[in-house]
């Protein structure tokens, strides 16, 4: 089960460093992925990924940390997948569109951090 953290560490760092380094062009290229995906795709990737951060959180050190961002892993699936009020298309917007470059590498910081943090921990 350790493949699993490995494989999702390795990818939250490589998104943070790509929002950090590239921050424009990571973000045309989030804005061209979600207009060709459809968004429950990525609710039943959200929501996998969840899981996968759950059942594999025992072989962490530490477990609850892996539990409680797999749980916000699955609860942004589900918000993802049931979309009260049409508020993903608007927050979606405001994340490619409206927010500052600032905002948006401080995100990228905090993928980075979770990332290594979960690293560090398997």
């Amino acid at each position: 089960m350790k493949w699993i953290l490995y494989v999702i560490s390795i990818v939250l760092i490589g998104s943070g460093t790509g929002m950090i380094l590239y921050t424009r062009q990571y973000r045309e290229m989030l804005g061209k992925l979600t207009a060709t995906i459809h968004r429950k795709i990525f609710a039943a990737l959200a929501f996998v990924v969840g899981v996968l951060l759950v059942v594999a959180a025992p072989s962490s050190r530490n477990l609850w940390v892996v539990v409680a961002i797999g749980i916000i892993a699955m609860a942004k699936g589900l918000f993802l997948y049931l979309n009260p009020r049409n508020l993903v298309d608007c927050l979606m917007d405001w994340y490619l569109n409206r927010v500052s470059d600032q905002a948006f590498r401080f995100f990228g910081i905090i993928g980075l951090i979770l990332g290594t943090a979960m690293l560090s921990w398997t």
